[in-house]
């Protein structure tokens, strides 16, 4: 309650000849949306800070960003832009 949500449904067959799994379309919106750590770095005043890659807050308010997200595919890491 309170926390905006997203349905997405998958056109599994294309989906399989792109080599995309629902997997692969989860952690694409779940780094998207919610981050994922991609490193650390040390600032100007020798702080550790972590790194977190995500859409900027004003496109994660928008569903047309979910037609710009690329996905990424499979174990090699192949990104599949719709």
């Amino acid at each position: 309650p309170g926390q905006p949500s997203l349905n997405v449904r998958m056109e599994r067959g294309l989906a399989s000849v792109l080599g995309v799994t629902p997997g692969d379309l989860a952690g694409s919106l779940r780094a998207a949306f919610a981050g994922v750590e991609a490193g650390n770095w040390i600032d100007d005043q020798g702080d550790l800070r972590k790194v977190i890659v995500r859409f900027p807050e004003a496109l994660r308010g928008e569903l047309a960003s979910v037609d710009r997200l690329p996905l990424v595919a499979g174990p090699s890491g192949a990104a599949v832009q719709f």
